[in-house]
């Protein structure tokens, strides 16, 4: 034997006695390959699927056999990304496959289909696309198959029920379409059927009514339509119905529930009509019953409030009438809503037996009665929404033990009375609104304490005061802010300016008064502050809202704009707003009683008109100013006329039209004036002399209803006849000169216009004058057809009002004779309205018994706000014997004094309410209401009694008005408004009669 043969036999022995490296079984080279094709997968995956290892079994998620074959393969949470491959085919023993919730994309494999042995097959949360496969019918032993939340699209292929060991299919999240498969019938192990958030058609099949075993049914969100299948009353173990939010009608089966324990029904958002079935708590372990947004009828089964195992209950935005059931004790009610229902009655005090309840909502229903008391032993309660409701009365005080409160809204009833401050308890609050109520006084300083307030709306009530700075520490308001459609009053607070987040601010119809600087630092998307008093520029910043809300502002006469280039398209759509000329500080307008006058109708309308005259010679074919001309401003004295300086006016300061006039305003050494200029053309000097001496005529009348007359010009022209159509007189069409009578004439259709609320024009085709003159009954003088019904309902019972309408609608026939010659002249006009029948108060009741004369009030001082009327505690005693009068507390002068002797008492009038309750709502209007109530009211010190009516002033400040009449009452209204200076503005006060007249009198410590 040679060396070599030698060597190589001790070679092989060596190679022999060495080990053999070891070889990885099919399942893991299957696995690894798998792994190839993931683009991430986590460090604990790569460091455990060892290729040197040889086999599988010990690597995270892999479940194998005693005879190393891998029986689960369990990848949920892992955050694989990547495909998964056809290899998964090669699993033959695979019995559970698991990769939820991580970030597979492409194609479900449908070589899947060859691990026969599958029972597990969960690819939920991922981003798996395309169809389901139809190979998947080869999983005969598959129980469980969860598809959800990817991105598979197409039918849901018949085969996939035909696999009969189904026992839950989770299919939903996805964006299948196509109708449910008939053949689901076929699955009648199925517990579970799960297909919500698609976009299946068609019909629920009535063939789901083989699935005897069936618990869960869970179809919602989808395009489902038609009615339910009237065999799900037979599935026994039926739980869980969720079908809301598909297009599902017809009536829900009234036996649902009778051979099943429902624990869950929820038909929110369809169709459903009829009534609610009686019996879905019979099995006593309903927690959810949600069938809102149908169109469910009758009234709610009594059975309903006895389901003590009830956690949430809505059934809002239905047809729902009657009223809510009783409630049984129920520790476990959390939710209720009742809202957009039709539901009646009173809230019933019950509801205290669901201790636990955190949300209640019963807005708009059809509730009334007062609020519950009993609400308050609800400690956990965080949300409760009543609005739009007919609710009435006081908030109650046990509220205040809600100390969760987090939203309470009871906007749109009828609620009186203060917002009571032991409600400061609600300490979290977030969302508070009171809107369009009756809550009165101020208010309430202590919300300032609700620091975590987003939405604060008090609009549309009769708070009045001014608006507390405090609300300025609502750091966290963001939503809202609204106060509007009150009787606030006074600047705007500088704090409110300092609201940064504020997204939507609403103060308008107040009488709020100063400039709007405060809100310039204010990042608004909304504002609101139309039907105020502001003067001055609008800011900067806040220019914006003058193209996005151009309403925004409106109301406001004495608001201005700087415009600059940057703003120069803004001019178009707030061409109400007059650019500022004018220094801050100024005091434009109307002069103050020209304004308050105004508002009391026609007589001031037209009056005023008559005697502000300024007449400028024009060109015979013009008859409009240009857009800028002179006028001379003529000042008679005593007959005389002294001319003053040139005024400049232009189109830009007109303020109104008539039918032979514009009036314009303009300012003239610092004072505001109302210029009226009428064309009276013609070559009549004798007619131009008798116009003159007639302006000078009311120069010479001074009357609390007139405007003064400061000045006048005449010039010659030659005559055109102008007017409006339905307001010319006849004569106009055949008139060659324009006369007197023509005015009068306009002025009684304007006055048949304000008694009648009707247009010139009544129902689009009868002159007003021929319907007024069909109507009217000469011989019983009945005037219940003709005149407006709101002036009878704001004063019921009154026999002065029917008298003066009565007076004025007879004036106003006269005015409209077709005859001129039977027309009074102006100047009659005015001495009517001197009679003794507009001298009386309005309100002033009938005497039933005939047996006692009205009530004469005394004549008001000539100028009643030559100062600003006030009130003081300190009777000073008058040096002319006239009895007591009052003096303003802060001034050593007497200011407007008046004493008792004008007051002219005839006798006792025989007043049948308890009070009148009046509110000066936005711009000084006032609102009256009846009450018969008193005792809530806040009286001070000082009581201010007049003959027969006592007016007891609130916390928001009392009123002083002699003599009482409701002309004089709404100018005072108007006036203090206006003025920004005053202390103390009115807002809210009362009058109550007096049963003895003995005790009108002026009581200092009432």
């Amino acid at each position: 034997m040679s060396v070599i043969t030698l060597l190589l036999l001790i070679l092989c022995f060596f190679a022999f006695l060495l080990p053999s490296a070891p070889v990885l079984v099919s399942d893991g080279i299957t696995l690894l390959s798998l792994l190839s094709q993931w683009t991430f997968v986590p460090p604990i995956i790569n460091s455990t699927w060892n290729p040197s290892d040889s086999i599988p079994c010990s690597w995270v998620g892999v479940q194998c056999n005693h005879e190393h074959n891998v029986l689960s393969l369990n990848l949920t949470n892992h955050g694989i990304l990547g495909q998964l491959g056809p290899e998964i085919r090669q699993l033959q023993h695979l019995q559970a496959l698991v990769l939820a919730n991580n970030d597979f994309s492409g194609k479900v494999p449908s070589e899947l289909s060859n691990c026969s042995l599958l029972q597990l097959l969960d690819l939920s949360n991922n981003s798996f696309s395309g169809q389901i496969p139809y190979s998947f019918k080869k999983l005969q032993n598959l129980q469980y198959m969860s598809l959800s939340f990817n991105l598979l699209s197409g039918e849901i292929p018949d085969s996939l029920f035909q696999i009969p060991q189904l026992q839950e299919v989770n299919l939903h999240s996805n964006h299948l379409s196509g109708s449910i498969p008939t053949s689901i019938g076929n699955l009648t192990e199925l517990l579970r059927l799960d297909l919500h958030g698609n976009k299946l058609t068609g019909t629920i099949p009535s063939s789901i009514g083989n699935c005897m075993k069936l618990e869960d049914l869970v179809l919602n969100e989808n395009k489902l339509e038609g009615e339910l299948p009237l065999v799900m009353v037979n599935l026994k173990h039926l739980k869980n119905i969720s079908l809301f939010d598909n297009q599902l009608s017809g009536f829900i089966p009234q036996s649902l529930g009778i051979n099943s324990s429902l624990v869950k029904l929820d038909l929110t958002m369809n169709d459903f009509t009829g009534n609610i079935p009686p019996n879905l708590c019979l099995g006593k372990q309903l927690r959810v019953l949600n069938m809102g947004s149908n169109k469910l009828q009758g009234s709610i089964p009594s059975k309903v409030g006895r389901c003590e195992t009830l956690s949430m209950l809505i059934l809002s935005d239905n047809h729902l009438t009657g009223s809510l059931p009783e409630f049984a004790s129920n520790l476990n009610l959390k939710i209720m809503d009742m809202s957009r229902n039709r539901i009646g009655g009173t809230i019933p005090s019950s509801l205290e037996k669901c201790t636990n309840l955190i949300e209640i909502n019963l807005s708009m229903n059809k509730f009334t009665g007062l609020i519950p008391s009993q609400l308050g032993k609800l400690l956990n309660l965080e949300v409760l929404n009543l609005a739009h409701n007919s609710l009435e009365g006081a908030l109650p005080n046990q509220l205040s033990n809600c100390t969760k409160m987090d939203s309470f809204d009871v906007g749109f009833n009828s609620l009186n009375g203060s917002f009571p401050s032991s409600l400061r308890s609600w300490t979290g609050l977030t969302t508070l609104i009171l809107r369009e109520n009756r809550f009165t006084g101020g208010i309430p300083t202590f919300l300032s304490e609700f620091n975590k307030l987003h939405d604060l709306q008090l609009g549309g009530n009769l708070f009045g005061g001014k608006i507390p700075p405090s609300l300025g520490k609502l750091k966290n308001l963001i939503y809202g802010l609204n106060l509007s459609a009150n009787g606030l009053t006074g600047e705007i607070p500088f704090e409110i300016g300092k609201l940064n987040v504020l997204s939507s601010l609403d103060l308008s119809s107040n009488n709020l008064t100063g400039s709007m600087d405060v809100l310039g630092e204010l990042s608004l998307n909304n504002l609101n502050v139309s039907y105020n008093f502001l003067h001055g520029p609008v800011p900067e910043t806040l220019m914006n809202f003058l193209n996005s809300s151009p309403s925004s502002f409106l109301g406001n006469p004495y608001l201005c704009v700087s415009f600059s280039a940057s703003h120069s398209s803004n001019r178009t759509k707030a061409s109400y707003l007059k650019p500022c000329v004018y220094k801050s500080n100024y005091h434009l307008g109307i002069s103050i009683s020209a304004m308050v006058m105004i508002e009391l109708g026609s007589t001031i309308l037209v009056s005023g008109m008559l005697i502000a005259l300024v007449v400028r010679r024009l060109n015979a074919s013009d008859s409009m100013l240009s857009h800028e001309e002179d006028i001379h401003l003529g000042l008679p004295f005593y007959g005389g006329m002294v001319k003053d300086d040139m005024i400049k006016v232009d189109d830009g300061c007109i303020v109104g039209r008539g039918a032979h006039a514009i009036v314009y305003k303009v300012l003239h050494n610092g004072r505001a004036l109302a210029v009226k200029k009428i064309v009276f053309r013609g070559q009549d000097n004798k007619r131009l002399e008798i116009m003159k001496r007639e302006v000078e005529t009311l120069y010479m009348i001074k009357h609390i209803n007139l405007v003064s007359i400061l000045g006048y010009s005449v010039a010659k022209d030659y005559a055109r006849i102008a007017g409006t159509a339905g307001y010319m007189a006849p004569e106009c069409a055949y008139a060659t000169e324009p006369s007197r009578t023509f005015d009068v004439y306009s002025y009684g259709v304007v006055l048949l216009e304000l008694i009648t609320r009707k247009r010139v024009l009544v129902d689009g085709n009868e002159h007003i004058v021929s319907w007024v003159r069909s109507v009217w009954d000469d011989e019983t003088n009945k005037i219940d057809k003709i005149v407006d019904s709101y002036l009878a309902a704001s004063f019921p019972n009154s026999a002065v009002l029917e008298k003066q309408v009565t007076a004025l609608l007879s004036l106003a026939l006269r005015c409209t004779e077709r005859d001129q010659r039977d027309r009074p002249t102006m100047i009659e006009v005015v001495n009517f309205y001197r009679k003794s029948i507009f001298k009386l108060r309005c309100d002033h009741m009938a005497n039933d018994n005939n047996d006692g004369a009205e009530v004469a009030v005394g004549v008001a001082p000539q100028s009643p706000f030559n100062n600003e009327p006030d009130i003081s505690t300190n009777p000073v005693s008058n040096t002319q014997g006239q009895g007591d009068s009052y003096v303003h507390e802060e001034s050593n002068e007497p200011q407007d004094v008046y004493a008792l002797d004008d007051l002219r008492l005839v006798s006792t009038p025989k007043i049948g309410v308890d009070g009148l309750i009046i509110k000066v709502i936005g711009n000084g209007q006032l609102h009256v209401e009846q009450v018969a109530v008193k005792t809530a009211l806040v009286v001070p010190k000082v009581t201010y009694t007049w003959p027969c009516l006592k007016f007891l002033p609130t916390v928001t400040g009392p009123v002083v008005t002699i003599p009482f009449n409701w002309f004089f009452l709404s100018s005072w209204a108007q006036y203090m408004y206006q003025k920004s200076s005053l202390k103390l503005h009115l807002n809210f006060f009362f009058i109550a009669p007096i049963k003895n007249s003995s005790t009108c009198c002026v009581n200092s410590e009432e």
